[in-house]
C-alpha cells in the first residue's frame, strides 16, 4: 500500500496521493514566475516523478490567481557594471530540459490552467498530455511582439518524439498562435 507523503520545497508544493503526483507552482505574489531556485526544485520532482513505480500520473498547476507567467525578470536582475545574464544558457539548461522532461515522462501529464500561461508558462503547459484549461484561462506567446521565436521548447525538434500509445499519444492539441502575440482565451483553447 503506496504512503501519501509531502516533500519540502520553497517555490513548487509537491505531494503524491494514490499514485498521483501533484506538482503545484507556488510563487502566486509573482504568478508563478519561474526562478533559477524554482528550476532546481522542478528538476528535483520531476526526477522523483520519473524514478517513483507507484505514482502512476502527474498532475501539474498553479497557485493563486495564475499558472505561470514565464520567467521572473527580477530574477534576472543586474546590478550596475555587472555582467547581463546569457539568456540563451538559461533556455538551454532550464526550461527546454523540463520541457523534455514532461514530453518524454512515461506517465501521463495533466495539467490544470488557472489564469495566465505566458511566454515559457505556455510552452510548459502545452508540454503537457492534457491541458484543463479553467475559464479564466489565457495562454499568451508574446514573443512575436519583440522580433523572436518562442523559446523553452515550443519549437525545439527534440521535444518530438513522444510517448507510447500505452502512455498516451503526445503534446496537447495545439492551437497555433505563436507568431500573434496575442492572447488565446478559454473559448479557442478548446473550452467552449
Amino acid at each position: 500500500m503506496q504512503t501519501d507523503r509531502a516533500m519540502d520545497y520553497r517555490n513548487i508544493l509537491f505531494e503524491t496521493r494514490s499514485g498521483v503526483a501533484f506538482v503545484t507552482l507556488n510563487r502566486p505574489e509573482s504568478l508563478n514566475s519561474f526562478t533559477a531556485d524554482m528550476h532546481a526544485e522542478m528538476r528535483d520532482a520531476m526526477q522523483q516523478v520519473a524514478a517513483d513505480k507507484t505514482i502512476r500520473c502527474l498532475l501539474l498547476t498553479g497557485a493563486g490567481r495564475g499558472f505561470c507567467a514565464g520567467q521572473d525578470l527580477n530574477d534576472r536582475a543586474v546590478a550596475p557594471g555587472g555582467k547581463m545574464p546569457n539568456l540563451g544558457e538559461s533556455i538551454e539548461q532550464n526550461y527546454n530540459p523540463l520541457v523534455r522532461a514532461i514530453i518524454h515522462l512515461e506517465k501521463p501529464v495533466v495539467c490544470a490552467v488557472n489564469g495566465i500561461a505566458a511566454g515559457a508558462g505556455a510552452n510548459i503547459a502545452l508540454a503537457c498530455d492534457i491541458v484543463l484549461a479553467g475559464r479564466s484561462a489565457g495562454f499568451i506567446q508574446g514573443f512575436s511582439r519583440i522580433g523572436l521565436v518562442p523559446d523553452s521548447g515550443h519549437l525545439d525538434p527534440a521535444a518530438s518524439g513522444r510517448k507510447s500509445a500505452s502512455h498516451g499519444s503526445g503534446h496537447a492539441q495545439q492551437p497555433d498562435f505563436s507568431g500573434t502575440g496575442g492572447t488565446v482565451g478559454y473559448d479557442l483553447a478548446g473550452g467552449g
